[in-house]
């Protein structure tokens, strides 16, 4: 059986964390590409991608989602920003998905029989079945 990594990361739009003026914190979307590197993944799931400025503006083209489109260019990727509303307050919004060439195989009605199993905590598992 293959095996392939999923890394699921909220990265609240690439800034960092500052105990005494986190409203103020810089945003480096270099470290948050350093550590999404780091885990090798073959899926990545992200959260809050985006910063909403005040009134809910979305910005076209996200910003972040670009710059890390072309940093992982070897990933196929998709984002998406919830419903636009003005009362969104200036925080994370939006979610992008990268998939490497490694999960492009469709693996059709083969993968709903097999019963497959995974690794947690140097366990294996089973996921439980209906």
């Amino acid at each position: 059986m293959s095996t392939f990594r999923v890394l699921q990361f909220n990265m609240q739009f690439g800034q960092m964390w500052d105990d005494t003026y986190p409203d103020r914190a810089p945003i480096r979307l270099e470290y948050t590409l350093e550590e999404i590197r780091r885990h090798k993944a073959d899926l990545i799931l992200l959260q809050e991608v985006e910063q909403t400025p005040p009134g809910g503006v979305q910005l076209q083209p996200p910003p972040n989602f670009t710059h890390l489109q072309s940093e992982l260019s070897a990933y196929d990727s998709w984002f998406s920003y919830p419903k636009a509303d003005v009362r969104e307050l200036p925080f994370g919004v939006g979610l992008a998905i990268f998939r490497s060439p490694h999960c492009a195989q469709p693996c059709g009605s083969t993968c709903r029989r097999r019963r497959s199993s995974l690794s947690f905590s140097a366990r294996k598992r089973r996921p439980l079945t209906a």
